[in-house]
C-alpha cells in the first residue's frame, strides 16, 4: 500500500495502481482488480501516514486512505475491502468529518481490524469537531465500523491521530498520535499520545499519563509480552526520561535503553515488525538505536541486542 504504479517479479513487470499482493508460495504479484485510483497524501503533512491496511482472519482485506475511486466507483469515502472472487466493494457508507452538522469525506490515516469483536477501528480525520476553530481539523479522530455503521462519539481526540494498533494479549486496540490533553490550539484530547480502546465498554483509557513530553507516538507493537511505543519523544507518564522510545508493561512506563537518536531532532519511526525467530525489526527516519549507528532500519534480538541492517 502506497502511492506507486510498477512492480516487479522474477518473470515480469506488472502495472499497478498504489496496492499489490504478493503471493509467497509462486512468488508473484497481483495488482488486486483495479487498485486504488486517486491514493493521494493527507493534506496536513507529508509525514502524516498516507493510510492503513489489516487482513480479517477470513482473508478480507481493508484499507483505509485518502481517496474516492476504485474502478469505475467513485464513493469508497476513505475506506474499502477486498476479498478474493469478490474483488473491491465499500465498507458502509464511508467515513466522514463534521463540522456542526455538515459532513464531509474523512481521512483516515491508520486501521486496525478486530478480531474480537470483528469490528474496524480507524485513525484520523474523522468524526466530529472538538472544541476548536474549523482551521485546526481537530475532529474527535476515532470510528468504528460495527454492525454495518460507523460510530464516532469515543471521546475527544484529534485528527492527529494516525497510529492504531490491535494487541491479542489485552484483546484492545491502542491508538497513538500527536493528540496531548489539554494542549492549545483547539486540541484538548482525554489523553496523552497513546490511549486503549477498551471494546467491551465502549470507552478509551490512558496508559498512567502516557507520554507528557515531545510532538507524537508514531509506532506500535507488542513485542517479550510488553507494548513498544515509538515517536517522538523524551518523557513518559510525567518524570521518566526516554528518548523516542519506551516500553509499557501493563502497568508502568519504562525507558528501553539509550533509546533513538533523531535525525535533525525528528525521530520518526515508521513501522515495527516482528519475525519468527522473535527478533523486533524498526523502520524510519532515525540515526541510532541504543546507541548503535543504525541508519533507518534496525533489528532488537531476542536478548535485547542492536543490530544494523546497512549502513546506507
Amino acid at each position: 500500500l502506497g502511492r506507486f504504479t510498477e512492480v516487479k517479479d522474477s518473470s515480469k513487470t506488472l502495472a499497478v495502481k498504489n496496492i499489490a499482493r504478493f503471493y509467497l508460495k509462486t512468488h508473484r504479484w497481483d495488482s488486486m482488480g483495479s487498485g486504488i485510483a486517486d491514493f493521494i497524501q493527507g493534506y496536513q503533512s507529508t509525514w502524516i501516514p498516507l493510510g492503513g491496511l489489516d487482513v480479517s482472519p477470513s482473508g478480507e482485506v481493508f484499507v483505509a486512505g485518502n481517496f474516492t475511486t476504485i474502478g469505475t466507483k467513485t464513493y469508497y469515502n476513505g475506506i474499502a475491502s477486498w476479498k478474493t472472487g469478490r474483488g473491491w466493494d465499500t465498507v458502509g457508507s464511508g467515513l466522514r468529518a463534521y463540522n456542526g452538522f455538515t459532513p464531509s469525506r474523512g481521512i483516515p490515516y491508520t486501521l486496525a481490524y478486530n478480531p474480537d469483536d470483528s469490528c474496524i477501528y480507524v485513525g484520523g480525520y474523522v468524526g466530529y469537531l472538538q472544541n476548536a476553530p474549523v482551521t485546526n481539523r481537530r475532529q474527535n479522530g476515532i470510528a468504528r465500523f460495527k454492525n454495518g455503521k460507523w460510530a464516532y462519539n469515543f471521546g475527544s481526540f484529534s485528527a492527529l491521530t494516525y497510529q492504531s494498533y490491535y494487541d491479542s494479549t489485552t484483546r484492545s486496540v491502542f491508538y497513538g498520535g500527536g493528540f496531548a490533553r489539554g494542549t492549545g490550539s483547539g486540541n484538548l484530547s482525554d489523553a496523552n499520545r497513546i490511549a486503549r480502546f477498551d471494546n467491551t465498554l465502549d470507552s478509551l483509557f490512558e496508559l498512567n499519563y502516557g507520554i507528557t513530553s515531545g510532538t507524537d507516538v508514531s509506532a506500535i507493537v507488542r513485542w517479550n509480552n510488553q507494548l513498544y511505543v515509538a515517536g517522538n519523544f523524551s518523557e513518559a507518564d510525567s518524570s521518566i526520561k526516554t528518548y523516542n522510545l519506551a516500553v509499557w508493561n501493563g502497568s508502568k512506563w519504562s525507558p528501553v535503553g539509550h533509546g533513538i537518536e533523531a535525525i535533525n531532532n525528528n525521530a520518526w519511526v515508521k513501522t515495527f515488525a516482528t519475525d519468527t525467530k522473535g527478533n523486533l525489526l524498526v523502520g524510519g527516519n532515525f540515526k541510532s538505536l541504543g546507541g548503535l549507528y543504525t541508519n533507518a532500519w534496525t533489528l532488537i534480538d531476542s536478548n535485547h541486542k542492536v543490530h544494523a541492517l546497512n549502513n546506507d
